[in-house]
């Protein structure tokens, strides 16, 4: 018994159309654009991570606002013009600039 050419073509076809979405679908990427934003101010000088609360105090005066501290470990937040420092207890884990964070509204 003969093999129907037609249906062999097919199949082929098939085959090749299968290869051209496995291999070509992956290569396809989005586009991800981000909006402009100010340059980071580069001799800006922020409290180090592990100074303490009345180090950052003595060097840089009293925040502009504070958040009080919330969670287990508690975290807290004071807000400075430029930058944000997040405390973990009365110690510093994170300085932030302020074109890279926005306060929470409330």
């Amino acid at each position: 018994m003969r093999p129907n050419i037609h249906s062999l073509t097919c199949r082929l076809r098939l085959v090749a159309l299968w290869f051209g979405i496995a291999f070509i679908a992956p290569l396809q990427a989005d586009i991800l654009t981000l909006p402009a934003t100010e340059p980071l101010l580069t001799n800006l000088t922020m409290p180090p991570r592990g100074a303490h609360q009345r180090t950052v105090l003595r060097q840089l005066g009293e925040p502009q606002k504070s958040a009080p501290a919330i969670g287990d470990p508690p975290i807290s937040r004071w807000y400075y013009p430029n930058f944000t420092v997040y405390f973990e207890g009365a110690y510093v884990i994170h300085s932030v600039p302020a074109t890279v964070h926005s306060e929470p509204s409330r």
